[in-house]
């Protein structure tokens, strides 16, 4: 189904490195560490460190880190994560003329409970990290829907898990998602049962899925 999607997209694994190319500077919604939040991006960067990874000025570190790679910060939302990245999932789906596509990499030796976990003063690199591209025109409310979506989707996946201390597992304490659209269809709604959140669930799920395996 990867061929439904535009030529423009391109994903590049390299120099420690799994990047995303949105084929052009597009709408992001991430809570990624390096231009993370209501951004626009041409690029997603999924970069990896070790296991020890400190840095006390991580934007400084993560944007000398992109010029390095030839990734222009300013087009560049950025994160980190010590999970292999050649062991990176993807995923695809299409509804209704929306189409979603999704690449995952998935850390799970920080597994956490939000709310019941310790808490840590500093943040470790093990990591889920995702990045989901929508063909979709989006109201803002629907960008928060299809965030929550994909959290929903990754509990449920890692369902029977368990943290160090013993809580059940619906993430890492340092997961973060990014969420790209393209133009596409309108959509007034994104929730699970509608056709564009359906299709963002489902490449999410293929890709976390894949990455797992």
């Amino acid at each position: 189904m990867f061929d439904t999607f535009p030529a423009s997209v391109s994903v590049r694994l390299a120099r420690g490195t799994l990047s995303v190319d949105f084929g052009r500077l597009c709408p992001v919604l991430s809570s990624a560490p390096y231009r993370g939040g209501w951004v626009k991006s041409r690029h997603w960067v999924n970069h990896h460190v070790g296991a020890d990874f400190r840095e006390a000025d991580l934007q400084g570190w993560i944007a000398a880190r992109l010029a390095s790679l030839g990734f222009p910060p300013e087009e560049t939302t950025g994160c980190l994560t010590a999970a292999r990245l050649e062991r990176y999932g993807q995923g695809s789906e299409m509804r209704d003329g929306f189409r979603a596509r999704a690449w995952v990499t998935a850390g799970l030796s920080n597994l956490s409970a939000p709310g019941l976990s310790p808490v840590f003063e500093v943040p470790l690199p093990h990591t889920i990290n995702a990045c989901v591209i929508v063909e979709a025109e989006l109201p803002n409310a629907a960008w928060v829907e299809l965030v929550q979506l994909v959290a929903e989707v990754k509990a449920r996946v890692l369902a029977g898990r368990r943290t160090p201390d013993g809580y059940p597992a619906t993430g890492t304490s340092t997961d973060t998602v990014t969420i790209a659209a393209l133009p596409g269809p309108p959509a007034r709604y994104a929730g699970a049962v509608t056709p564009v959140g359906w299709c963002v669930a489902r490449a999410f799920e293929q890709a976390f899925r894949s990455g797992l395996r």
